[in-house]
């Protein structure tokens, strides 16, 4: 069974495209009617929906050929970024620098959380064992 993997650009991708994008479908009309035919599973199960959508980390087989996806290296940055940009400390500047004191100030501030919530948590406990 061939393996292929494919990098996603977006959050997903349909199923019927999917096979006509990687080659195992000739023409969006084929893709579609393999996946009417009952010919193509998503994740092990038979999957009769046309544009399924398929995120990062699902497997697609057709025909003895076995699709694994995955995010692209960008994706996986945007995704570091919005979590920088949640936590109020999306860098201005690129320079490696400040990352690393942008990630220094980023973990000091959940260790700062981490030590409060145990400290809630054990005053919790402390109020327990008490009664």
């Amino acid at each position: 069974m061939p393996n292929l993997d494919f990098t996603l650009t977006g959050e997903y991708v349909e199923l019927h495209n999917l096979l006509k994008i990687t080659g195992l479908a000739d023409s969006g009309g084929t893709a579609k009617m393999f996946v009417a035919s009952g010919a193509v599973k998503v994740d092990g199960v038979v999957e009769l929906r046309k544009t399924c959508k398929i995120r990062a980390g699902q497997t697609v087989a057709l025909a003895g050929a076995l699709l694994r996806s995955s995010h692209s290296a960008e994706d996986l940055t945007n995704a570091g970024n919005l979590l920088l940009r949640a936590a109020g400390l999306l860098p201005l500047r690129r320079n490696t620098s400040y990352m690393l004191e942008t990630l220094s100030r980023l973990r000091n501030v959940l260790e700062r959380e981490l030590d409060l919530t145990s400290q809630l948590m054990g005053k919790r406990l402390v109020g327990l064992l008490a009664l």
